[in-house]
């Protein structure tokens, strides 16, 4: 793929992410323990971290809603380092296929969002792992044969909840409820949620989602609405940043 069909290619993958990737990088609007960053990829070692560290951000320890992996930008003192190293197209598309693919393997299966971005002309790939809702995750620890284990996020850290003293029960009391934030919001229906609220917020993070036409496509990517049964609810989080009467929905 090259010339004109290479960079249509690549535009049309760029209205993904709900955050500006320019800001992601150089930590504006994400803490940075919700980043990871890697320098290049390879499968025998880059791709296991990967995989461990997606698990950590869907499993969402510290309510967080999750996090950002970076292959093709190095870091030095917690800051990527700019301009990026970046990858070869070759290496965007392995990249992808791999983790794709490697995410069978996390139980139980979860896909991040995968997002090939130009940074100063250069390529990289962002993985948005977002908080899951389907409960505790396991993903293998590239060992052979692998051990399953549950990762969590602590700072910049990816772990072991089960070597970390008490975390692993801690952690699995936590799953066994839903947090309030990803709950449905009783009483509300997407017509309560503002479209110029959501826009406003999308156009002051530079955001690809902002080009996005489909309003309801935009608040299922952002994750501030949730299937219930036959049809979309708006969850808490959703209701209480871009509600169009926030008085009536939180008395």
């Amino acid at each position: 793929m090259t010339g004109g069909r290479n960079r249509a290619y690549w535009a049309a993958m760029s209205a993904i992410l709900p955050i500006d990737v320019d800001g992601l990088l150089r930590n504006r609007g994400v803490e940075s323990e919700r980043v990871e960053l890697k320098a290049s990829w390879d499968p025998a070692t880059t791709g296991p971290q990967v995989l461990k560290t997606v698990c950590a951000f869907a499993n969402d320890y510290h309510n967080l809603n999750g996090g950002y992996v970076v292959i093709g930008a190095a870091e030095r003192d917690g800051r990527a380092v700019l301009p990026p190293k970046g990858l070869s197209d070759a290496d965007v598309g392995a990249a992808q296929t791999w983790i794709l693919g490697a995410c069978n393997r996390i139980d139980p299966p979860y896909v991040p969002v995968l997002s090939p971005e130009t940074v100063d002309d250069r390529r990289i790939l962002v993985i948005w792992a977002p908080a899951s809702d389907t409960g505790a995750h396991r993903a293998p620890d590239g060992r052979v044969p692998p051990r399953y284990r549950y990762w969590i996020r602590l700072g910049a850290e990816t772990v072991d909840a089960e070597r970390r003293g008490g975390l692993l029960t801690s952690f699995l009391r936590q799953k066994t409820g839903v947090p309030w934030d990803d709950r449905p919001a009783r009483g509300a229906s997407i017509d309560d949620l503002s479209e110029i609220g959501v826009r406003g917020h999308l156009r002051d993070t530079r955001s690809g989602l902002l080009h996005v036409s489909d309003t309801r496509e935009v608040y299922r990517r952002l994750r501030i609405v949730k299937k219930i049964n036959d049809h979309e609810a708006p969850r808490n989080v959703g209701m209480l940043f871009f509600a169009k009467d926030d008085s009536k929905s939180f008395r």
